[in-house]
C-alpha cells in the first residue's frame, strides 16, 4: 500500500491493483491534505469493497474480541531507508540525504501520521543502495 497526498483537501479515493490473483493487491490511497490518515480504517473499507465485488474471499475470523468478521487481520510493515557506509555518494550527496532523514525523524513518526499506533507493526531499515556499488568486480563462482 501506498499514501499519496494530494492538494485538493478532501478528496479520498484509491486505486487497487489485483496483478490477476485473489490474494495479492497493491492499493495506493489518494487523500486531500485536510483528511485524516486512518490508513487501518481505510483498509478494512477496502477489503471489505473487494469482498463484495468478489475480488477477493471471505476471510472469517475464528477468534476476535470484536466479535465475528470477514476481514482478515492485518500487520503493517513501514519500510525506512538510511544511507550505507559503503555508498559511492559524493560527500555532498551523503550530507544532503542524511539532513533529509534527520527532519524526517524530526517531524514525527509515520506509524503516528497513518494511525497505526494501535495495529500489528513491523518496522524494517533497508540500504539505500546506488549504482556501481560494486566496483565494477563481478563474484565468480567456483565449481
Amino acid at each position: 500500500m501506498s499514501v499519496n497526498v494530494l492538494g485538493e483537501p478532501d478528496t479520498m479515493h484509491y486505486h487497487v491493483e489485483t496483478y490477476g490473483t485473489d490474494f495479492i493487491f497493491r492499493v495506493k490511497l489518494d487523500l486531500g491534505f485536510q483528511c485524516s490518515p486512518r490508513i487501518n480504517v481505510y483498509l478494512r473499507q477496502i477489503v471489505q469493497d473487494l469482498q463484495q465485488s468478489g475480488e477477493l474471499p471471505s476471510q472469517e475470523k475464528r477468534y476476535s474480541i470484536y466479535g465475528p468478521s470477514t476481514v482478515g487481520t492485518f500487520k503493517f510493515c513501514i519500510i525506512h531507508k538510511s544511507v550505507t557506509t559503503k555508498t559511492e555518494l559524493s560527500t555532498l550527496d551523503e550530507r544532503i540525504l542524511n539532513t533529509k532523514y534527520a527532519i524526517r525523524r524530526m517531524a514525527g513518526s509515520k506509524v503516528t501520521w497513518y494511525g497505526l499506533d494501535t495495529s500489528s507493526l513491523i518496522t524494517e531499515r533497508v540500504p539505500l543502495i546506488t549504482a556501481g556499488g560494486s566496483g565494477g568486480k563481478r563474484i565468480q563462482r567456483v565449481e
